[in-house]
């Protein structure tokens, strides 16, 4: 689209003093022959611009690459049984060519998965966010993935959710949160190197959290834009009310609400796990400001707000983790064996 756009762009600019040019007694009429080739051409390059933009790849499409030959993520979206197939399909997928050797690397990924499952008895989901993948952040396809994988687990399965993510979608880190808080059997999760925001928040959903000795959780205040909600609060606070624009009023009347919502969304999710005293401590200080947003919650940290921490990390979640390092094409982010 870009490339059009730019075309046009230039033959708005340098049609008029061109036309001039070639109507002037000098020139025409050899002028009106240069005309219909100076169409022509440009006729023809409207219609390659055109074919080019049709061809690019779509937003929410997989290209054509050895870990992507799955179906469009939208042909899979109410359909549990559908997203299910896609994950086995990927993880089964070994019938094509690659300099990475893509087919041992799927299979090494569902063997990995595998083995945890079957040394813990448990259903291991992972949400992992890296740049080639199919989204470097959480999403609503995420949600959509995880709440599959959980349906499809049985009611006594512990649940094994690995985390390596930035965060992302407020509503996807929630709902994904009280999904794996309503499952009956044991919740753990691994962070074998950072689950910061949203990531955090779904790990405050489980009895467990497993981290690496240098692994980090992050805080869960709310962001509008690149503003913490509570510098918001902060700042409008400390101004004059006739002092501030109808926006600002606005934006920190949101930040109130949405620094209550955190706190009270991050106790129900610690209830049963943490008493009501100490859950509504530890997401006080997550939700309240204290940190800058990318500020690592350290297992030492984690442990002196009371959250319940090992360091006993499983050596395959680690070598699931950077099997994704250097994977080309549209990974799935959510991965589970049906």
């Amino acid at each position: 689209m870009g490339e059009f756009q730019l075309l046009l762009g230039t033959i708005e600019s340098r049609l008029p003093p061109l036309l001039a040019y070639l109507h002037s007694p000098s020139v025409y009429p050899a002028g009106a022959a240069a005309m219909a080739v100076l169409v022509l051409l440009l006729a023809l390059r409207v219609r390659r611009a055109r074919r080019s933009q049709r061809n690019a790849p779509r937003v929410g499409l997989l290209n054509k690459q050895p870990w992507s030959t799955l179906e469009p993520r939208t042909a899979v979206a109410n359909s549990g049984t559908d997203r299910s197939k896609k994950v086995a399909q990927f993880l089964a997928d070994d019938n094509h060519d690659s300099k990475e050797s893509t087919g041992s690397l799927q299979d090494r990924v569902g063997r990995l998965i595998a083995t945890i499952q079957q040394n813990r008895k448990s259903r291991v989901i992972t949400i992992i966010h890296r740049r080639h993948m199919e989204s470097s952040q959480l999403d609503l396809d995420d949600l959509e993935d995880v709440l599959t994988a959980i349906q499809e687990t049985r009611a006594d399965c512990p649940l094994d959710i690995i985390l390596h993510t930035p965060g992302g979608s407020g509503l996807a880190g929630s709902q994904i949160a009280r999904a794996i808080k309503a499952h009956p059997a044991k919740k753990t999760a691994f962070v074998p190197y950072y689950a910061m925001s949203a990531g955090t928040l779904i790990a405050l959903a489980v009895d467990e959290i497993v981290m690496s000795p240098h692994a980090a959780l992050g805080p869960i205040d709310p962001q509008y834009g690149p503003f913490p909600a509570a510098s918001i609060v902060r700042v409008a606070g400390q101004k004059k009310v006739d002092d501030l624009g109808d926006d600002t009023l606005i934006l920190a009347d949101m930040s109130r609400k949405a620094l209550v919502q955190a706190k009270e969304q991050a106790c129900e999710l610690m209830q049963g796990t943490y008493s009501h005293d100490g859950s509504c401590s530890i997401t006080d200080e997550l939700v309240s400001g204290r940190w800058t947003h990318d500020y690592p919650i350290t297992v030492s940290a984690a442990r002196e707000l009371g959250l319940r921490v090992s360091t006993d990390m499983i050596p395959e979640v680690t070598e699931l983790v950077h099997c994704f390092r250097n994977a080309g094409g549209r990974v799935p982010n959510v991965l589970f064996l049906s």
